[in-house]
């Protein structure tokens, strides 16, 4: 695995979105380990998982454009949307999942 150069205008800082960003996705990960143990689906599961969180925050956009009762929740929901990709990236790792070589990992 190649190994990604880490930023460091963000990494020793708390306060920047990065950082925020990464935090949240974590924490929102292991609630979700903690909820339903550690997940090994097939392809086809994941991706109708991942479509149904891209749903709600679909939904949640649309509320707050509109009004209505989740439009709130755009940055939750895309926590939990980049949680799932996550998930399914380790799922990958996990089960041998990998690309090709000449598949460049697009």
């Amino acid at each position: 695995m190649t190994e990604i150069p880490v930023d460091p205008d963000w990494q020793d800082g708390k306060n920047h979105p990065r950082w925020r960003a990464f935090q949240e996705i974590v924490a929102e990960r292991n609630r979700q380990d903690e909820k339903w143990g550690e997940q090994n689906h097939p392809p086809e599961w994941w991706l109708a998982i991942l479509v149904e969180e891209v749903g709600e925050f679909a939904e949640a956009i649309q509320h707050r454009q509109f009004g209505g009762p989740a439009g709130a929740g755009v940055l939750v929901e895309a926590v939990h949307v980049a949680a799932v990709a996550f998930s399914i990236v380790e799922c990958c790792e996990r089960n041998g999942w990998n690309h090709a070589p000449d598949e460049g990992g697009e």
